[in-house]
């Protein structure tokens, strides 16, 4: 407390940051089915972050020095850009969120970009509630047998 009594408020800092120094603090709020996955995103967005401004566009929020929110989006060849990561603190509502939000729609609108995309599990009706998005496809996946490779590999030897 301060001498009057009063709670000092922490102050919010909404930033684009572009120093990878920050990516171990994210990490542990990164979303993703294994480690491997966690580890391989965090290697290729350090990369990402090191070839310049344009390919990664990384908004944190921070209330004093602790990180309470994070967007992570990149550059596509397309007109649009692609969220990969988003978390914010369950104790920080939509206003972070929205502030956010709104750097990384100027750094895509700077890029020319038209759209953001992202895939996620979330409820499409509150999605486009709170933050405008709609459902645009359905997403699938195949999982390709992990000996495939190799298994090719030794039957193109045997002949």
């Amino acid at each position: 407390m301060e001498a009057n009594g009063l709670e000092s408020e922490q102050l919010l800092v909404v930033k684009r940051v572009t120093d990878a120094s920050i990516l171990p603090e994210l990490e542990p709020h990164f979303v993703f089915q294994d480690e491997e996955e966690r580890g391989v995103y965090s290697v290729q967005l350090m990369q990402f972050m090191q070839l310049g401004l344009t390919r990664v566009c990384v908004v944190v929020a921070f209330e004093g020095t602790e990180v309470i929110g994070f967007v992570i989006a990149e550059n596509t060849l397309a007109p649009h850009a692609w969220l990969s990561q988003i978390w914010c603190s369950p104790q920080h509502g939509l206003d972070v969120a929205n502030q956010m939000r709104e750097v990384l729609l100027l750094w895509a609108s700077a890029l020319g970009k038209t759209h953001l995309r992202a895939v996620t599990n979330r409820d499409m009706d509150a999605l486009h509630r709170r933050f405008g998005f709609y459902e645009i496809s359905k997403n699938v996946e195949y999982k390709i047998d992990s000996n495939l490779f190799q298994e090719t590999l030794r039957l193109a030897r045997s002949k």
